[in-house]
């Protein structure tokens, strides 16, 4: 498709744009027959123009009486555009100001063409009928207005070779696509295989580094094992070692204090034995002191009794009565 469309309106402008093209960078053959068909449809607006203006002198010369003279006709420049001829200049300026697909601008031109017979030569031919060289002026109508059509008759073809260049450039990319598809596929498929083999490859460094880390660790636990069981037979023979100085220490002050408690004791039982000793003594001698007494008081009583004579009477007493009589007896 053609980006820019550039409007030549003059023979100059056209070998100002052919210096320029040929000093720049090369324009493509479409570009090229783009300018061409645009200096022809401006060459055709003015000609359309000076057929008006040629109409209009006939009308004017048979409005005084004067047979009209085709070959006389003004030609006067910068006359100024008319809507209705300016339809494929306006087209140009269109296509210019819009980006369209070769298929939009192909039904553009088919309705251009349908209102350009219609506004144009049908509007036209319709004031032409109001003079008296209608067929004079159809056919120099018909003449002039032949160059407009086979521009669009030449931008119908170039849609063609620009629907043609579009469908070849579908294709193309298309290819280009399924191209483009099949290498990243492809791309795809190297870049899974590579992060396949690189994870089989991490996968199997984790392995071997957990396995390292797992003999590691198991050597570890082992020294770790033997450290504790070594420090705990320390440890427990220490702890044998002070058991055993504290026992014997607890032996010597068991027989230290078992040799003091019998000492003690024998001692206690010797100060015991002696005041037993001391106080059976004293327990008989008090004995023998009050059995001494109560001889002594027996025989003072018995004494008394008989010489009160009242021994039997006592004695009976004491059979017969109890103590309270006994105590209420007045002797």
């Amino acid at each position: 498709m053609v980006d820019e469309i550039v409007m030549i309106h003059s023979e100059d402008a056209f070998k100002d744009y052919q210096r320029k093209k040929n000093k720049g960078s090369e324009v493509s053959e479409t570009d090229e027959y783009l300018a061409l068909m645009m200096e022809e449809a401006d060459t055709d607006n003015r000609q359309t123009g000076r057929g008006t203006e040629i109409m209009a002198a006939q009308k004017t010369s048979e409005d005084k009486g004067v047979k009209p003279d085709m070959t006389q006709a003004a030609k006067p420049e910068n006359m100024p555009d008319d809507k209705e001829l300016r339809l494929v200049s306006d087209l140009l300026q269109h296509l210019k100001s819009t980006k369209m697909t070769a298929g939009q601008l192909d039904l553009l031109l088919d309705k251009l063409t349908m209102q350009f017979d219609q506004l144009v030569h049908g509007k036209l031919i319709g004031q032409l009928k109001q003079t008296d060289n209608y067929t004079f002026a159809k056919e120099y109508l018909d003449m002039e207005i032949q160059p407009i059509k086979d521009v669009i008759e030449r931008m119908k073809r170039m849609i063609g070779t620009l629907q043609e260049k579009q469908i070849t450039l579908n294709d193309d990319l298309t290819d280009a696509k399924k191209e483009t598809d099949a290498k990243l596929i492809k791309v795809k498929e190297e870049v899974f295989s590579d992060i396949e083999r690189q994870n089989k490859t991490i996968n199997a460094k984790i392995d071997h580094e957990i396995q390292r880390n797992s003999r590691n660790l198991d050597e570890s636990v082992k020294s770790l094992k033997n450290e504790i069981s070594e420090s705990a037979k320390k440890e427990r023979k220490a702890a044998e070692d002070s058991i055993r100085e504290i026992r014997s220490k607890t032996e010597d002050e068991q027989g230290k204090l078992r040799d003091s408690l019998t000492a003690l004791s024998k001692q206690n039982q010797e100060k015991l034995e002696s005041e037993n000793k001391r106080m059976a003594k004293e327990l008989s001698e008090m004995k023998e002191k009050t059995q001494k007494s109560l001889r002594v008081l027996s025989d003072y009583m018995l004494l008394v009794i008989e010489a009160a004579s009242l021994r039997s009477k006592i004695e009976k007493l004491s059979y017969d009565k109890d103590l309270d009589d006994m105590k209420s007896i007045n002797l």
